[in-house]
């Protein structure tokens, strides 16, 4: 069970990297247009996706943000620092 887990953190990075490719190659081959009914994006078109996808890693950080902000004026500690 060990060695599944750390298979798993060590190669989390190359399945992601690997999940990004195939989905590129979908969109941009053209034997996998015609399998999966896509068309080529332009470079634009793969920027505005790849900012639209942005969007929620932003939102959680600047969430993150807010409430440590709020955290210091009140504080509070955070609501698990006391679970060590």
């Amino acid at each position: 069970m060990k060695r599944l887990i750390q298979w798993s953190i060590d190669h989390h990075w190359l399945v992601i990297a690997l999940s990004a490719l195939l989905q590129v190659a979908v969109v941009q081959l053209p034997f996998l247009n015609d399998a999966f009914d896509t068309a080529p994006l332009e470079l634009d078109e793969w920027l505005i996706c790849l900012g639209l996808a942005s969007v929620v890693l932003w939102a959680d950080e600047a969430k993150k943000l807010i409430e440590r902000r709020l955290r210091s004026r009140s504080r509070q500690p955070h609501p698990a620092a006391g679970i060590l």
